[in-house]
């Protein structure tokens, strides 16, 4: 979605043409705040929220039917979607304050959202459930540990690192999700709701 918001905001002058994901010409967020991608994008996040929920639901119930309820896992994943909806809450708002709440929102929906990842990949690696895309999801979830630790010791080490700092949230942001769409593969012989309920 970002990258629609992306290519609207740029044909309206708001945001410059370039290639974000090694470019670092624009931030995420600055997709969204102005013109027609403005309501692009606030729209949308509402059944993108729904659509993270309803995956973190599917997700654990899965899970619950093999190894050991999700109930954490689900909470972790709907923690994260909730700030995103904040975050999206509060994009082109001026003021310190909603810049804020901005940061905050997108960095908990970040991190919400890699350890419901990273639990539902630590788990499945335990349920003896057959998931040929669980090495790919291993891989994931490895690389974005990794570009966490890299991303915080450039920021403390290296002054010239906020010109590229944008280019490395979009590629986080790819990464993130790509492991929905991997994930999503070995889902299609799996009911949604094959499981309600929820203990760890």
């Amino acid at each position: 979605m970002v990258n629609s918001t992306y290519l609207i905001a740029a044909a309206e002058g708001h945001v410059p043409w370039c290639i974000p994901y090694w470019d670092s010409c624009t931030s995420i967020s600055a997709t969204g705040r102005l013109g027609t991608a403005f309501w692009v994008f606030k729209l949308a996040m509402i059944p993108v929220v729904y659509l993270y929920i309803r995956y973190w639901f599917i997700a654990s119930s899965r899970i619950a039917g093999h190894y050991a309820s999700g109930q954490t896992m689900f909470y972790t994943g709907m923690f994260g979607a909730l700030f995103l909806a904040l975050h999206s809450l509060a994009l082109g708002a001026e003021g310190d304050g909603f810049q804020s709440v901005r940061r905050v929102g997108i960095s908990l929906y970040f991190a919400g959202t890699y350890f419901a990842q990273l639990q539902n990949t630590l788990r499945l690696s335990r349920s003896g459930i057959h998931d040929p895309t669980l090495p790919l999801q291993i891989i994931i979830c490895t690389l974005v540990f990794v570009m966490i630790l890299a991303n915080l010791y450039l920021n403390a080490s290296w002054p010239g690192y906020g010109d590229y700092e944008d280019a490395f949230a979009w590629i986080s942001l790819l990464v993130v999700h790509a492991y929905f769409i991997i994930s999503y593969w070995s889902w299609s012989s799996v009911s949604p709701d094959s499981a309600h309920s929820f203990k760890d």
